[in-house]
């Protein structure tokens, strides 16, 4: 009886493989006789494995940071004012400047997209690091955890403080906006609204997920074919949250305001943030990531403090964001430099200050 039962298992399986296989082969073929051309699969630098590779997959996230590395950053282009960019990360994945934290309360956890990350900047560079060694200068005893990862948006952000907050329990949590934030809340939604509450999109809806897995499990000659290519260029811009919730810039923000007020919620201390960006800075009028979104008080218009700013003149403007364009990027995505990043260190500090909500 258990062998007719594993005979009857072993002729499925044989009958779905070559199902499968030879369903690719008709697909390939009509792909070239349609002379099919592969297109660009964007979040492969997140998503598809690499010894290389920073990021590792996650089923809620997409993409996260692997846990105690020190590698070359191959995630975009490498080099700024000659210097090699090396991307370290401690035990938890977050950017640091060596592999082991020892983060201690009372603690700022910072969370953001490449801004708070630190496109193209050293370990040291970044905003939330000059941040730290201002608290420490000032003596202030405050860890600072740099929780930004590239590409992440208000969805992705939002589930990764669900989960940081209960694990770390920060005493205070700076969310960072950037100004491609709307953009990707509409068309890469990581969540969608059902009943007056936010809900993840399962791993099996996800798209970009499920575009990076199937890199993982497919021999690389497999990958390669144009079936594939297709399968995957379609997954990146599979969103099944779109299917439940209207496509339009008034539902994406009352979703991020819903998303922001949860968050205040379950943490004391919240501070919203509009990264300094180039297009906003001349318009900040232009900014939707302003107090006049979220309902709490605690907001901060970079772009507003910098022009209103003594210290800093127009000629000084173009220092703060970094030379190095990236292919086809318009001019308002351009990074922070240095500089830029220790500006706005500067005035989260002088404004946490102001507010009493340091820690000594």
């Amino acid at each position: 009886m258990k062998k007719g039962r594993f005979a009857k298992i072993l002729s499925i399986f044989i009958a779905t493989f070559f199902s499968l296989f030879f369903s690719i082969l008709l697909i390939e073929a009509s792909l070239h006789l349609i002379k099919y051309q592969p297109k660009s699969i964007w979040w492969q630098w997140a998503t598809w494995d690499s010894p290389q590779s920073k990021f590792k997959l996650d089923s809620k996230l997409g993409w996260t940071h692997k846990p105690s590395t020190a590698i070359w950053d191959t995630g975009f282009s490498t080099q700024e004012n000659n210097l090699m960019i090396v991307h370290t990360a401690d035990e938890y994945g977050f950017r640091n400047i060596s592999k082991q934290s020892n983060y201690k309360k009372p603690l700022v956890l910072i969370v953001g997209d490449s801004y708070t990350y630190g496109h193209n900047v050293l370990n040291h560079q970044t905003y939330p690091h000059r941040l730290q060694k201002i608290l420490h200068d000032e003596n202030i005893g405050m860890d600072v955890i740099n929780a930004g990862i590239q590409g992440y948006g208000p969805d992705q952000t939002y589930i990764q403080l669900k989960q940081l907050i209960p694990q770390f329990k920060p005493d205070i949590v700076i969310w960072n906006f950037s100004n491609n934030d709307l953009s990707d809340t509409l068309f890469r939604p990581s969540t969608f609204e059902f009943n007056q509450k936010i809900k993840i999109v399962p791993a099996w809806l996800n798209g970009i997920y499920l575009q990076g897995l199937v890199s993982r499990i497919l021999p690389k000659p497999i990958i390669e074919t144009k079936t594939i290519n297709f399968i995957q260029h379609h997954l990146q811009n599979l969103h099944v949250a779109k299917f439940f919730q209207k496509n339009d810039e008034e539902h994406a923000l009352s979703k991020i305001s819903m998303m922001v007020n949860e968050i205040e919620n379950i943490t004391p201390n919240l501070l919203i943030v509009a990264n300094l960006s180039h297009e906003y800075l001349y318009e900040p009028n232009k900014n939707i990531f302003t107090g006049n979104l979220f309902s709490s008080d605690s907001h901060l218009d970079i772009n507003r403090a910098i022009l209103d700013s003594p210290d800093v003149y127009e000629d000084e403007i173009e220092s703060l964001f970094l030379n190095n364009l990236e292919d086809n990027s318009d001019i308002e995505y351009r990074h922070l430099s240095p500089k830029g990043n220790q500006a706005v260190a500067d005035i989260v500090f002088e404004y946490l200050s102001q507010q009493k909500t340091l820690v000594k």
